[in-house]
């Protein structure tokens, strides 16, 4: 069964419910592209398997948090729903080698890190999204309840794959660069190299990239991670 995307995004929930029914049909994409997108039975020889869900329709945050994200991982940005694939074993390394050096770093400092999955509803105007970073720094713990936080961290670390590069350079870029976020380190697995953005009121103002060197922070200025150790 092919849906166009056009009459997906006007019952998102209608053809949502019916992946959670066990009827054997899920929501996939053909290309990436607006009126290319499809609602097709998983049954169907010929669906390209992409990693997340994008559609042009805007959802807001109330239609967004009465979604069923039980084994599901989904992303609200700019109005927009992203279906998040799981990590890869790359992905996973990546982040378990950033927290032993986050966490030999933050011992003892009046900081908390969350790392992934782990929702954060940040705001832009009167604009609300919610992310799952891979890693966040932050400072405010009020800003942290049981079941999420609220506000910008005062840093952020994506790990970016070459399915969702977009996503993290542009979409996610822009969202933590005005939402008030500080620090946005992006560690791109395909380049192994990281790229670190400083940011102040709403502006990238430094930006460092490192590749066999160490990295380093532009606000904890003696956080050092040897960038050839991660990959």
């Amino acid at each position: 069964m092919r849906i166009p995307v056009e009459e997906l995004a006007k019952d998102f929930f209608k053809f949502y419910k019916y992946t959670q029914l066990g009827m054997g049909i899920e929501i996939k994409i053909i290309e990436h592209d607006s009126i290319k997108g499809y609602l097709k039975s998983s049954s169907d020889s010929d669906v390209v398997n992409e990693s997340l869900l994008a559609y042009d329709n805007r959802m807001t945050y109330k239609d967004f948090v009465r979604i069923d994200c039980i084994g599901k991982r989904y992303e609200l940005i700019d109005g927009c729903i992203h279906l998040l694939a799981g990590t890869s074993t790359t992905h996973q390394r990546i982040i378990d080698q950033l927290m032993v050096y986050f966490n030999q770093y933050f011992t003892y400092k009046s900081y908390e890190l969350i790392v992934v999955p782990y929702d954060i509803t940040l705001s832009v105007g009167k604009e609300k999204s919610v992310v799952q970073p891979d890693l966040i720094v932050v400072c405010d713990k009020d800003k942290l309840q049981e079941i999420g936080g609220t506000g910008a961290p005062l840093l952020v670390v994506e790990i970016a794959s070459p399915n969702d590069i977009k996503r993290n350079t542009v979409l996610k870029y822009d969202l933590y660069r005005l939402s008030g976020v500080k620090e946005y380190w992006l560690v791109d697995s395909e380049k192994t190299s990281i790229t670190v953005y400083h940011f102040e009121n709403h502006e990238m103002v430094e930006r460092n990239q490192f590749h066999s060197n160490q990295a380093t922070s532009f606000i904890f200025c003696d956080l050092v991670i040897p960038v050839e150790q991660l990959f």
